[in-house]
């Protein structure tokens, strides 16, 4: 266990008293300590919310499957849904024109009746209801195991690329998001204005991990308050007799963001590799630096959703025309 200063993450995510010292979580020696020594694995009961937050192994064969893929290995339909349980079952509300993308976009056209088994799933208020008592109670018990240890917070890290992956399995496009850029010219951004840290937008779910990401061009690290942790790979049950591989993927840590404008709050240090060519700023004016702040940090319209449509890349690397919107913009403050 780490001693660091006192907490300052923003409200709405999992944050505990301000006046308490934080203590990080080592993540290595949890790890080491189960399933011996602590709680049992979580076992899900519901098998929609198994399908989707798992690979699934072990679900009976007479289960009708929803089919929209697992958390790890979901489109944005399986990821639309999840989050529409964890906003059902811990009364997360969003403020107006703050939602995640992929709840305010379609990524399929309905043809293949997965939108359809969604909907009716999502209208079937029992198999609903027990679905979100489950996620409760999944986090119920992740909390124990992390307030066990006497930790405030866990040190994670989170991969983060502009080119994503978009569509169904098998039939997938590429969008152009721009939000690995994004994040890293913030923290750049954040430590020539001297400033402790800086607000990103975050979806309501997202996966971290205590390691790995080696192959993204950016990587961030976020000491996570552990009352925003959903649950952990460790800590969660197969199905399957003798799985032989955990029913998440292996060091996985999905995290939950409460916050009304979906934004986290991250430090300036946050951006531990970066594989993007970024401005240098070494002779931008302050005026202009706190321009180029305020339109990245917009957290509403389209730039709220963590995968904003348009490249942040250097100026070099963007066409004359969005370079002469963008020189128009940092004068006049004007919306890209």
């Amino acid at each position: 266990m780490e001693m660091t200063s006192t907490d300052s993450s923003r409200p709405g995510l999992g944050r505990p008293d301000s006046s308490t010292p934080r203590r990080v979580l080592d993540v290595a020696s949890l790890l080491q300590q189960l399933p011996p020594g602590g709680p049992a694995p979580f076992r899900i009961e519901t098998p929609e919310l198994y399908e989707l937050l798992t690979y699934g192994d072990g679900l009976p064969a007479g289960y009708r499957r929803l089919g929209l893929g697992s958390w790890n290995r979901g489109d944005d339909l399986l990821r639309t849904v999840m989050t529409y349980l964890a906003q059902r079952a811990f009364a997360i509300h969003r403020l107006p024109w703050h939602h995640d993308r992929s709840c305010t976009e379609r990524s399929r056209d309905g043809d293949d009746g997965a939108e359809q088994r969604a909907f009716d799933f999502l209208r079937d208020a029992p198999r609903l209801e027990r679905a979100c008592a489950d996620l409760r109670r999944l986090q119920a018990h992740t909390q124990a195991i992390l307030a066990a240890k006497g930790a405030t917070h866990v040190r994670l890290r989170r991969g983060l690329v502009d080119v994503e992956r978009t569509g169904s399995p098998g039939q997938r496009g590429v969008r152009l998001s721009g939000y690995a850029t994004r994040t890293a010219t913030l923290a750049t951004l954040a430590q020539r204005l001297q400033r402790p840290h800086f607000d990103m937008p975050v979806d309501v779910l997202t996966s971290w991990s205590s390691g790995g990401y080696s192959q993204y061009d950016v990587v961030i690290e976020h000491e996570v308050p552990i009352g925003a942790v959903l649950c952990f790979s460790a800590a969660l049950a197969s199905w399957a007799v003798n799985a032989p591989t955990p029913a998440l993927e292996s060091g996985e840590w999905v995290v939950l963001n409460r916050a009304i404008d979906g934004r986290l709050r991250l430090s300036a240090s946050c951006v531990v590799k970066c594989a993007l060519e970024l401005p240098s700023m070494t002779k931008w004016s302050k005026k202009t630096l706190l321009t180029e702040l305020a339109q990245l940090s917009q957290v509403y319209g389209p730039a709220a959703s963590m995968y904003r449509d348009g490249h942040y890349g250097a100026f070099g690397r963007l066409p004359l025309a969005a370079r002469l919107r963008r020189a128009w913009g940092a004068l006049t403050q004007a919306p890209l």
